[in-house]
């Protein structure tokens, strides 16, 4: 009997399994092995040192650059750093074997779980192990969210990459991570650079419907050998195909009885830009002491476990990209372009704030308020008069949705 199951060894599930009390006994359970998918992300210097991640890092980079093919380009300055995601499992996993209450069993996939007499069980593929709460990491595909029929679906990222050996990348503007859109679908390309010589390259198609990934095979052939990052990738040895589907939406819930929803699965974290790890490393120690008040007081219910929350400028920073989000797939085409030219207005220490998940509240709600005034600019209205206008009609996110209708 523990205190804890922990369901999926990626980041999510370590960082949580790391933070928790020594005092509380952990079993963390991963279907596969720990640390064997090769996979890249793009963090801020200043963050990776401040939860001790810098042995995981594999390259530095001086600017996250945003283009499209019409010409718009974005460049955040800001020091970022590429994270391998080999090395930075193995230093989550020595900090918990340095704890000494985490038990891990790899290659142990859950097949079942029962809620009874406010205690859980499941049954995996190496025995039945029973807990006063189960922390969900599982991701995209987890059983138990599936089971509630909890996710409600926005659409979804068709995704095909691979590692690419012998480019040629530009030192003196390092590309932290560069989109693009070439069609009318939303199709974007993610470049990760691993050093000067290599990088994780992604495309990615926004969409409405499942799609078969092996469909951007050819998008992926395009980009690196047609477009202006030809000469990049001009003598490109490609490997380590990558190809998958992520889901976008949101959750009814943030729990369920006994079951804590945490990382990907609890739906705060956006996959893209490689920046989800960010609002996983900085909410994990405030949701681990949650979870201890909550089994030392035995409130394990639906309604007690849905008190935890995150910062409300991190809420409301992923509900402003969903509603991009969003805006993407119902708009035509150009709407990228659109929406960067916008972005271009922006104070840029701002945009850093966000890829740092550093944004107070106040500054994320400045940056509504200079998009709305954009939008606006040749329409007679004071910033008293929009002000009084917030305060007596809508909220900020209605107003937001409403420039994005205007803008868009």
């Amino acid at each position: 009997m523990f205190d804890i199951i922990i369901i999926g060894g990626g980041p999510a599930g370590l960082i949580m399994a790391e933070n928790i009390d020594p005092k509380l006994s952990v079993l963390l359970i991963e279907k596969g092995k720990i640390g064997f998918k090769e996979k890249y992300w793009v963090n801020t210097l200043s963050k990776t040192h401040h939860h001790r991640l810098s042995e995981a890092i594999v390259n530095y980079e001086n600017a996250m650059v945003f283009k499209t093919y019409l010409g718009t380009e974005l460049v955040i300055p800001g020091e970022f750093v590429t994270l391998c995601e080999e090395k930075l499992l193995e230093i989550l996993l020595k900090r918990i074997r340095g704890n000494g209450n985490v038990e891990i069993i790899e290659e142990c996939e859950m097949y079942n779980f029962k809620i009874m007499n406010r205690k859980t069980r499941i049954q995996t593929s190496k025995g039945d192990f029973s807990s006063n709460l189960i922390v969900d990491s599982s991701g995209y595909k987890s059983r138990i969210v599936a089971h509630y029929d909890l996710f409600i679906p926005v659409g979804y990222y068709i995704v095909y990459g691979a590692r690419l050996l012998n480019i040629k990348v530009n030192p003196s503007r390092i590309i932290g991570a560069e989109i693009v859109i070439q069609e009318k679908v939303p199709t974007f390309i993610e470049i990760i650079p691993i050093s000067h010589s290599e990088a994780h390259v992604t495309v990615l198609q926004a969409t409405r419907y499942y799609k078969d990934p092996f469909d951007l095979e050819e998008l992926f052939k395009f980009h690196v050998s047609k477009t202006f990052y030809c000469n990049m990738f001009k003598n490109a040895v490609v490997v380590n195909k990558k190809f998958g589907i992520i889901p976008m939406g949101y959750l009814k819930n943030s729990a369920v009885n006994n079951v804590f929803f945490w990382g990907v699965t609890a739906g705060y974290a956006f996959p893209l830009f490689g920046t989800t790890l960010l609002p996983i490393l900085d909410n994990a120690s405030l949701a681990a002491r949650f979870l201890k008040d909550n089994i030392l007081n035995k409130s394990l219910s639906q309604f007690a476990l849905s008190q935890f929350i995150v910062d409300k400028s991190q809420r409301k920073l992923f509900k402003l990209l969903c509603l991009c989000f969003e805006k993407v797939l119902e708009s035509n085409d150009n709407i990228i372009d659109k929406l960067l030219k916008v972005a271009c207005t922006l104070e840029k220490k701002y945009i850093y704030k966000m890829l740092d998940n550093s944004i107070s509240e106040k500054e994320l709600l400045e940056i509504v308020h200079s998009l709305i005034l954009h939008s606006l600019k040749n329409i007679k209205v004071t910033p008293i008069e929009l002000k009084s206008i917030y305060q007596n009609i809508y909220s900020t996110w209605q107003l937001l949705k409403l420039w994005l209708e205007f803008q868009i």
